[in-house]
């Protein structure tokens, strides 16, 4: 489950960071882009319900994965009724992240129950969020050099996700150590 939330919480940073620019040069339109950056917050929750539900269907509780997910898309039904005639598209995205919110909540609330999970809100949230911080203060620093001017866009890109996750992976990696030292 950490590492989940790890790779979660590395792929919410990159579409918040980067799914402004990821719209218009790999799908060529602007709003994928802005949708992008929206569900940027769905990923840590999608990692973690998937990991959770299948330690759940494991612990041979399939029943319960099943009615998780019946009351997660319940959440999702209700925004798609009650928000989207007055929000648009924004409504279901909106609906999608609350309805994950939701799956993980139930999920994890029913592990705690069934099997000890430690959790350190410090090492397990803010240290991977702060990593993700500071790899988009980097890469945002990069990109005031002018060394990538003149690469295409797509190659500006793919050099600067990648400088933001070597950074995230670093920070993560160097914390990670001074926490085993102490």
């Amino acid at each position: 489950i950490r590492y989940s939330l790890y790779i979660g919480i590395l792929f919410a940073g990159i579409f918040l960071r980067f799914g402004e620019q990821i719209g218009p040069v790999v799908f060529g339109n602007d709003l994928a882009g802005s949708f992008l950056s929206v569900l940027a917050w769905l990923c840590p929750f999608l990692y973690v319900s998937g990991t959770a539900g299948s330690i759940i269907n494991g612990l041979g509780n399939t029943k319960t994965t099943f009615f998780h997910s019946a009351i997660s898309l319940a959440v999702r039904l209700l925004f798609v009724v009650l928000f989207i005639p007055r929000m648009g598209i924004r409504a279901y995205l909106y609906g999608l992240l609350a309805s994950e919110l939701v799956l993980t909540s139930c999920h994890l609330f029913f592990l705690r129950k069934k099997i000890e999970l430690p959790f350190s809100p410090v090492y397990e949230l803010l240290r991977p969020a702060a990593s993700a911080f500071l790899s988009i203060g980097i890469s945002r620093a990069w990109e005031s050099l002018s060394l990538h001017e003149g690469l295409p866009a797509f190659l500006d890109l793919a050099v600067s996700g990648v400088l933001f996750t070597v950074c995230f992976l670093f920070f993560l990696f160097v914390t990670r150590k001074e926490r085993r030292a102490s």
